[in-house]
């Protein structure tokens, strides 16, 4: 009989516990853009193009990928998806090393492919021309390259897979990219606060992190690069 009380409070003590614990977490999927490579540091003119295997990472780029690595490791990681290009893959190595995870490649996250960009003034600012010019013409492109829709008509179903496959899983998604990639992409995927100007106006550093995430059918931007966004 003076177990019955005992059974008592340890079934109480039970309930309660199970009371206070908190419901599954939702999944999360983190963007990363690659570490800095030889795209980044190269002057316009020296650049080849922007195959599998061109532009591996620099010295830095090789610190910073380590840096990011272990910034990662620290979460919940569940699996890690890259672009093909070798600066993502390179980066990616990096985490999957820290984390233990397999790299699967994700060929519909690779960099926009711009074409044949004019080269005066200069490159880069034909390039940032044509995406603040998508903001009202999404289909307009340089000759043999890659307007908006068509970037997003990869990058977009890509995700909403990655969110319907991984929805009941309660870690962390890592989807290493470019920053283009991303921060074009993005506003047509986060139910918040990402709009194409806000995307433009926080261009992503190397090794940046867009952390979202998943909420049923919707994509939530919680952080921007270390910027807090409201749900």
């Amino acid at each position: 009989m003076k177990m019955i009380p005992r059974l008592s409070a340890l079934l109480s003590t039970g309930l309660l516990l199970l009371a206070s614990t908190p419901a599954s977490a939702a999944p999360e999927i983190w963007f990363v853009r690659h570490a800095e490579s030889e795209i980044n540091v190269q002057p316009p003119a020296a650049l080849s193009a922007d195959t599998g295997v061109s532009f591996p990472l620099t010295a830095k780029g090789m610190e910073q990928a380590k840096k990011v690595a272990d910034v990662i490791a620290a979460a919940p990681v569940d699996i890690i998806y890259a672009s093909t290009r070798l600066r993502t893959l390179q980066t990616a190595d990096a985490i999957a090393f820290r984390t233990g995870k397999t790299v699967h490649l994700a060929p519909a996250v690779v960099e926009v492919y711009f074409g044949d960009i004019p080269d005066k003034p200069s490159i880069m600012g034909n390039v940032f021309s044509m995406m603040q010019r998508w903001s009202t013409d999404p289909d307009a492109k340089y000759p043999n390259g890659e307007s908006l829709n068509e970037v997003k008509a990869r990058f977009v179903p890509f995700v909403h897979e990655l969110m319907k496959t991984h929805q009941k899983d309660t870690g962390v998604i890592v989807v290493v990219s470019h920053g283009a990639a991303i921060g074009l992409s993005l506003p047509a995927l986060c139910a918040n606060s990402v709009t194409p100007a806000f995307s433009l106006a926080h261009m992503l550093t190397n090794t940046g992190i867009v952390k979202t995430e998943v909420k049923g059918d919707k994509l939530i931007c919680k952080d921007w690069n270390g910027t807090p966004l409201a749900e």
